[in-house]
């Protein structure tokens, strides 16, 4: 069986879904998650781009984390709040690109008002979620447009730079 992979289920792919699974398939969160942009944009004649989904996700969180930057703009164009957070971990649209590694993304929402200095429940920026994923051309690029995030605690007190397992990561958010 094939296992679910529209957010964080832990559940197995089967013939028979639930009410919440095909809410999920139904609504723009799964056609922001996939990049159907033709889909999405005919499903935003009738609900807002803010809408979020039963995990407490926004299509914007899901077209952010996929990488999908022509989804992303069509949805902010409809008035997606760049900054708004998820339900669970405060997640920015930010955070959720910068832990991906969507380069695109992040300049698109930072040119567009996102801001990096956000936290999320755990305390991290996205500087931070880059940094534990060792994406250092996101590191490199959100330090460049803002210096002051290297010297920004997580809810631990760890810097950006105790974050990385890459040495020359180390080095550049020092």
């Amino acid at each position: 069986m094939e296992k679910c992979t529209h957010h964080n289920c832990q559940h197995s792919l089967s013939v028979s879904q639930t009410l919440e699974e095909m809410d999920f398939e139904r609504g723009p969160w799964a056609a922001a998650l996939t990049g159907d942009l033709e889909r999405l944009s005919k499903l935003l004649r009738n609900i807002k781009a803010d809408t979020l989904d039963s995990s407490g996700y926004s299509s914007l969180h899901y077209a952010s984390r996929a990488g999908h930057l022509e989804v992303v703009k069509c949805l902010v164009a409809h008035g997606a709040n760049v900054n708004l957070p998820t339900r669970s971990n405060q997640s920015s649209p930010l955070h959720r690109a910068s832990q991906q590694g969507h380069l695109a993304v992040i300049k698109f929402l930072l040119d567009r008002g996102a801001d990096p200095g956000l936290r999320d429940t755990d305390g991290c920026t996205p500087l931070h979620r880059a940094a534990l994923a060792d994406r250092v051309d996101v590191c490199q690029f959100l330090i460049s447009r803002n210096p002051q995030l290297s010297q920004v605690s997580d809810a631990l007190g760890r810097l950006p730079k105790d974050c990385c397992s890459s040495t020359a990561l180390k080095k550049l958010l020092s």
